[in-house]
């Protein structure tokens, strides 16, 4: 059969434009690694953290009204205009304050970052940092330093890093166009699809208003004008911190201290602190990570277990600066007493 060059040309973008969407689906909606699919990252890894003993990436119902399911609550003052307690163990809402309204998630999007990185290439992949991403200097990064992505990703989340985010959506962009369409690719298409991979994992985890709003960015920083370039409701936010930390505890876990070390394949050693203030005043901290732009506010979303063992998002949105901290520690307290009622 003989095929005309003008069907060659449409065949021939047929394969440049589908091939990567189908491979992306494949990988990234499955839940598996990019490991699993080539023998080049068939390494051995295990992860230091176990995983919760009760599944906690799960879909939770919306809220239709406000919810307190204690007197503890209710007194409360929270400076945030919108705010989450749920029990994941118990697939229980404790308090619900607007927690459908849409908005500004700043750099809480770095968690949905971290987690598509990782699901294109595997956390052991290597990704070096192009010079085109560092463009704040925190930290002072190196352009071509080379970074397994599960260290790259956890520095991002702890330091709130936007050149690592930009880093790895750059990187791990063009890994993949390398091992697994066998091209070289820009800026532009790797960030491109890496923006694709991202929505596959929203929509994987449910997260439906952070689809229907559009993903845009991979730091969450403002557009110009303080345009939010993402954003999703509350009980949205517990389910994405929930996800991630089920698949990605050894990453995500690291945001329980206050600072912490992190190694390039260089070798090259950097320290730094955590943007979340106030780990060191929550008791069973396993997670947590801040958010602050103009659209924004002040956000925080934390984990961590109950004196019963019980995994317990605590999320807030829209407050300011200072007060994120002050709100996230008193619904951690009103919890407490909540837990400590139950059990006399």
């Amino acid at each position: 059969m003989i095929i005309s060059s003008r069907a060659k040309k449409i065949l021939k973008i047929l394969v440049l434009f589908v091939t990567p969407l189908v491979t992306l689906f494949v990988i990234v909606y499955s839940g598996k690694n990019a490991e699993e699919y080539t023998p080049a990252f068939q390494q051995a890894f295990t992860d230091t953290e176990e995983l919760p003993a009760a599944p906690i990436c799960h879909p939770i119902e919306a809220q239709k009204d406000d919810v307190s399911v204690d007197a503890a609550y209710d007194t409360l003052s929270l400076g945030a205009r919108s705010a989450f307690v749920y029990d994941a163990t118990a697939r229980t809402v404790l308090f619900s304050k607007e927690s459908e309204v849409v908005r500004p998630y700043a750099s809480l999007t770095k968690v949905l970052t971290a987690a598509t990185a990782i699901s294109m290439i595997g956390r052991n992949a290597e990704v070096r940092l192009p010079a085109s991403a560092l463009l704040e200097g925190i930290p002072p990064f190196q352009a071509g330093e080379p970074w397994r992505v599960n260290e790259l990703a956890s520095l991002m989340l702890m330091r709130s890093s936007n050149d690592a985010a930009r880093a790895l959506a750059t990187g791990v962009g063009r890994v993949f166009h390398e091992k697994y369409l066998r091209r070289n690719s820009s800026d532009y298409e790797a960030t491109s699809l890496f923006f694709e991979a991202m929505n596959e994992k929203a929509l994987q985890w449910h997260l439906d208003s952070v689809v229907k709003y559009g993903i845009r960015s991979v730091s969450g920083l403002d557009f110009e004008g303080n345009n939010a370039s993402f954003a999703g409701n509350a009980r949205e936010a517990a389910m994405l911190m929930l996800c991630a930390y089920e698949e990605y505890p050894d990453v995500v876990g690291q945001t329980q201290y206050e600072q912490f070390e992190y190694r390039a394949l260089s070798g090259t050693m950097y320290r730094v602190d955590n943007t979340n203030l106030v780990v060191s005043e929550l008791p069973g901290l396993i997670a947590s990570k801040t958010g602050l732009t103009e659209s924004a506010g002040g956000n925080l979303v934390v984990l961590y277990k109950a004196e019963n063992a019980h995994v317990i998002a605590v999320v807030v949105l829209g407050s300011s600066k200072e007060q994120r901290f002050s709100d996230v520690r008193a619904l951690v307290e009103a919890t407490r007493s909540l837990f400590s009622n139950l059990e006399s």
